[in-house]
């Protein structure tokens, strides 16, 4: 009960539930997925510590469930196992949310990935940021949207090689979606 704030699991469910019920609709899944997971996962942890693998394993599958790949790094680190190594991610450079933007542009985005670690991906590149990333990926880009919405492409490029360097990864190896080097 200590991980849930003094709260039990019902009670917390109940309270992310009313929450997320108060947004629009447009913003409730990405904050299930944000604040959900990590309530599941804290179930899943009490679990764990009781003694219950069984429903440990419950929790961290519906956390799966949310497609936050994050979680499963956490899990291990729960567990007192090292990965052989941490589950990587390919990320588009395009955000995929602008995917009609981009495309009207004839910019095919899953032709502009980069990998990284898994928490990198997640949270220093579209979370909160880390480790001098500054975070908000998408939101960058929401902004340059509205500010150029007739971008050239010459003009989308160049806002993606500054972003790139911005965020460190403007060395990294552009690749085709699933297909890193």
């Amino acid at each position: 009960m200590f991980l849930l704030g003094g709260l039990t699991f019902g009670q917390a469910m109940k309270n992310a539930a009313d929450t997320a019920q108060s947004m629009p609709e447009a913003d409730q899944e990405g904050w299930m997925r944000r604040y959900l997971a990590p309530l599941l996962f804290a179930a899943g942890t009490e679990r764990r510590m009781a003694g219950d693998e069984q429903g440990a394993r419950k929790f961290f599958t519906e956390c799966a469930s949310l497609t936050n790949p994050l979680v499963e790094y956490e899990w291990y680190l729960a567990k007192g196992d090292t990965p052989q190594r941490v589950p990587l991610h390919d990320h588009h450079i395009f955000p995929q949310q602008f995917r009609q933007y981009f495309k009207q542009r004839g910019i095919d985005i899953d032709q502009f990935t980069v990998t990284m670690d898994a928490p990198t991906h997640l949270e220093g590149v579209h979370g909160a940021g880390i480790d001098g990333m500054p975070g908000q990926w998408n939101r960058a880009w929401a902004d340059f949207i509205a500010r150029n919405p007739n971008a050239t492409r010459q003009q989308i490029f160049d806002f993606a090689g500054e972003l790139m360097k911005r965020y460190g990864i403007s060395t990294s190896e552009i690749h085709p979606y699933g297909q890193s080097p």
